[in-house]
């Protein structure tokens, strides 16, 4: 009768060991499935960053472009002025 006790508590600790096991296998795929979640919101987020920094950079390249417009507008006037200097001169 001792060898039965014996394995009648080996099995009791077995069974409790299993339903141990059980609820952190199930507590491993609730994470998971959260992670997945998380791994969608994360790659959106990563989309939107990136689409943040495009409008950045096109943002601050336009005071550059405009800064460039007036250069070309500054180095036009001078040259018409010079090519008005010259013909005033050569009408002379």
């Amino acid at each position: 009768m001792d060898e039965l006790t014996k394995v009648t508590e080996s099995v009791k600790t077995a069974h409790h060991r299993l339903d141990t096991l059980e609820k952190q296998v199930e507590e491993i795929r609730t994470l998971a499935a959260s992670l997945e979640g998380t791994e969608r919101d994360v790659k959106h987020l990563r989309d939107d960053v990136r689409e943040i920094k495009e409008d950045v950079k096109s943002v601050i390249s336009r005071p550059a472009k405009q800064w460039d417009k007036l250069v070309a507008a500054v180095i036009a006037a001078i040259g018409s002025a010079l090519a008005g200097a010259a013909l005033a001169l050569l009408q002379k």
